[in-house]
């Protein structure tokens, strides 16, 4: 996932904003985070502006060797008539 949204916002396909709304910790080390994320300035093959997309998400996130990772993740993307 990383690289698929490295590559995307790479390629000037837009700017992303993600805010993490909640976080609930399972165990010290794992916790379940709500969140949501924005992408605007998108644009087609013909530089036609594309709407913004919207997303929510749910992650299980994990502690590791001090680091956060994702164990699993569920998003769901909302789309906004223009």
């Amino acid at each position: 996932m990383r690289d698929f949204f490295a590559k995307l916002l790479k390629s000037g396909a837009g700017t992303e904003v993600g805010v993490i709304e909640q976080v609930r910790f399972l165990r010290s080390d794992m916790a379940i985070v709500d969140g949501s994320w924005t992408i605007t300035g998108m644009k087609d093959a013909n530089g036609k502006p594309l709407p913004v997309l919207r997303d929510r998400g749910c992650e299980v996130v994990q502690r590791k060797r001090g680091r956060w990772r994702f164990v699993a993740t569920r998003e769901m993307v909302v789309w906004t008539p223009q």
